[in-house]
């Protein structure tokens, strides 16, 4: 099976990206009115009318910015992306590829990060409310996070734990060139948060 691929139509050449996918993707085009929660939907309800059951990556493409892509009305970034993405989970094999300027860049500057560090990105879907005097506030550990190490490094690691593969993005500039390949060097995260810098650099 192919790709589920997404691409904001917002992004110069978005017609070339979508022309170089393969015949067995399913490319889904957002606009800057789609609701992501609604496009995510479609795309689930038409895996089920079709059988597909697994396809072998997620591509996105996007205008980005360090941790986030502007995608569709909502965007994408370390806070939505287990309310928004969580439902592919089961159709995601491979590995996601996040096609955007400067969305995986920021600094990592955390060695051995292990998966505990990270694991409290699912009480950012809902508002903080406090239920004791000692208990931290899930969006000041979000930011104590990025802080510490970066926000390209924080938005890929949520994506890859909530699908649970790993996930590819660029850190220059991007725009559009055959086979969704990077202009220089790309960040590759685990969903246990190991890194691979395309300079040779792991953590």
């Amino acid at each position: 099976m192919g790709k589920i691929v997404i691409i904001d139509n917002r992004v110069d050449n978005a017609d070339q990206l979508a022309a170089n996918c393969a015949t067995t993707d399913v490319v889904t085009r957002v606009n800057a009115t789609s609701s992501l929660p609604n496009v995510i939907q479609n795309i689930t309800s038409f895996c089920q009318s079709h059988s597909f059951t697994r396809f072998h990556g997620l591509y996105i493409a996007s205008h980005g910015s360090p941790g986030h892509m502007m995608l569709g009305m909502d965007g994408l970034h370390a806070g939505n992306v287990p309310a928004l993405l969580g439902p592919l989970r089961q159709y995601i094999d491979g590995r996601v590829v996040l096609w955007g300027c400067n969305v995986a860049a920021d600094h990592i500057v955390a060695n051995n990060i292990i998966d505990g560090d990270l694991g409290s990105f699912i009480p950012y879907m809902q508002p903080y409310r406090e239920n004791g005097p000692h208990q931290q506030d899930p969006l000041l550990a979000l930011g104590t996070m990025i802080e510490r190490i970066g926000r390209g490094y924080v938005f890929m690691h949520s994506i890859a734990r909530t699908l649970g593969v790993p996930v590819l993005g660029g850190i220059n500039t991007q725009w559009v060139q055959a086979n969704w390949q990077f202009i220089g060097p790309w960040v590759l995260v685990q969903p246990w948060g190991s890194y691979i810098l395309s300079d040779g650099t792991m953590g």
